[in-house]
């Protein structure tokens, strides 16, 4: 495996190549290597795209672009808070959250351009707080497809509480958290087998609703991180996908998660080279 290197001799030796395709001096030589690209995946893993196409399916959660004027939907969505979002940050960068009609207050003061709103959705929670899902799923442009079960789940540092607006009571991304994140192995969540199939036939229905095109020279692969949550009707939804999740270790749980991961996605592309055989 190589990750994001531009060494021509390091690409001759890696069978999956984790890089910017358009960086590589592609050749005849690669005809054989996997590349971690499917061209057309920002279709699920750009936010605003994302909730385009699942705006009509029941695992979305109700979304859209900020104009010059508040867009009349959002005045009929029932939820506590709102959620701001910049269209192309990661890591929890410049996202707010307001009760609902302070944000709409603040949306009539200030244009914002480049973000999304999203409503708020009332989730399960574990041990008084917060907490979403993050899976990683393996694909290649044929739809071939693989969960792992080792994903994890993300804890908000704080508990619940509907009377503030403080992120650290609201959101789960690590990288907010930074020192105080708090994950549980998925695959050590007593809860797991209630909703295991659940989240398979969602994610496996918007894969194929995708349109995937392969690289010219070989199937591409994407490594994909999906943002997982469960609401008070025990419903899936899907936050977001990340195209380029985060492969760094923030503590020693998160290194056992994510080396266990790696052995499912080297089974899982040993199944796609057998297979094109």
């Amino acid at each position: 495996v190589l990750f994001r290197s531009k060494k021509v001799d390091s690409i001759l030796d890696a069978d999956f190549i984790f890089t910017n395709v358009s960086r590589c001096d592609i050749s005849s030589s690669f005809v054989n290597k996997y590349y971690n690209c499917i061209p057309n995946i920002d279709f699920i893993c750009e936010k605003h795209k994302l909730s385009e196409l699942l705006k009509n399916k029941p695992y979305g959660i109700r979304t859209t672009l900020l104009h010059k004027f508040i867009p009349l939907q959002v005045y009929s969505w029932n939820c506590d808070f709102l959620i701001c979002k910049p269209i192309n940050s990661s890591c929890g960068r410049g996202i707010f959250l307001r009760p609902f009609q302070e944000m709409i207050e603040i949306l009539k003061q200030t244009r914002f351009t480049n973000y999304i709103i999203q409503e708020y959705i009332d989730t399960k929670l574990y041990e008084g707080r917060k907490f979403d899902i993050r899976l990683y799923v393996f694909i290649d442009s044929n739809k071939n497809f693989s969960i792992s079960d080792h994903g994890f789940l993300r804890l908000a540092p704080k508990k619940y509480s509907t009377k503030t607006s403080d992120l650290l009571v609201h959101l789960t991304n690590t990288s907010i958290s930074k020192e105080k994140a708090e994950i549980i192995p998925f695959d050590t969540w007593s809860e797991k087998y209630i909703y295991k199939e659940a989240i398979h036939d969602v994610i496996s229905d918007l894969i194929h609703t995708l349109q995937l095109f392969p690289y010219p020279l070989k199937n591409g692969f994407q490594l994909l991180g999906f943002d997982i949550l469960i609401d008070l009707q025990n419903k899936i939804r899907i936050i977001e996908i990340n195209k380029r999740p985060s492969l760094k270790f923030i503590n020693n749980t998160s290194e056992h998660i994510k080396k266990n991961m790696f052995l499912d996605f080297f089974e899982f592309m040993k199944k796609i080279k057998s297979s094109s055989m």
